[in-house]
């Protein structure tokens, strides 16, 4: 038999080049904040949940570590569930809520956390902004004075909006600490979607 030399299979290797093409190009997608806009949705399955929404409580209070502070929007909101691709696990969680005059508000956003720094916080935002920019003009959050968490959202497109004096000091029972910081006052942060003709809802 003669010995095998490179290029004796001139298909394979177009095979593996290919398969490591797509591979880059994926994580591009996920990765790279230039192309935040096109992130493969599909990669994850997301779903609108409407009954027992209590059940996600252990991802929501990773954070919103105030479950009476969660009863406020969980109800009243639109909650998103990412799950792996085979349905068995969720990843991460949202609650949208409608503030009125073409507003929504990113009331909660977690990601589980052995599924951190992995891209799907920024998806599960950029799925958000398409879901509802035929609906609202505008998406609103707010946290804490944590650079981590404001870097976050900026790289995602949200600009500074205003702040709320004494926010998690008037509406928790407890120090909420992040960072090492004692949190005092909510920042919020917009970013405006697509518009249209339907600001009220």
């Amino acid at each position: 038999m003669p010995p095998k030399h490179k290029g004796a299979f001139p298909h394979l290797q177009r095979k593996r080049t290919e398969k490591k093409q797509k591979k880059i190009h994926r994580k591009a997608y996920l990765y790279n904040p230039y192309y935040n806009q096109f992130i493969n949705i599909y990669l994850m399955q997301i779903q609108l949940v409407s009954t027992g929404k209590k059940r996600f409580l252990p991802l929501l209070l990773l954070a919103d570590e105030q479950e009476s502070m969660i009863d406020r929007y969980l109800e009243r909101g639109d909650l998103y569930v990412m799950y792996d691709e085979l349905l068995t696990e969720p990843i991460a969680v949202a609650v949208v809520t409608d503030e009125g005059k073409g507003i929504r508000e990113l009331k909660n956003l977690a990601v589980a956390p052995h599924w951190q720094r992995k891209g799907y916080g920024r998806q599960m935002v950029e799925y958000l902004c398409q879901r509802y920019q035929n609906v609202c003009h505008t998406l609103t959050v707010g946290t804490g004075d944590s650079r981590m968490t404001i870097s976050f959202y900026q790289s995602c497109g949200f600009v500074y909006s205003h702040t709320v004096p004494d926010f998690f000091t008037l509406h928790y029972d407890h120090p909420i600490v992040e960072d090492g910081k004692v949190l005092k006052d909510m920042y919020y942060f917009s970013r405006t979607l697509t518009q249209t003709n339907e600001t009220n809802g």
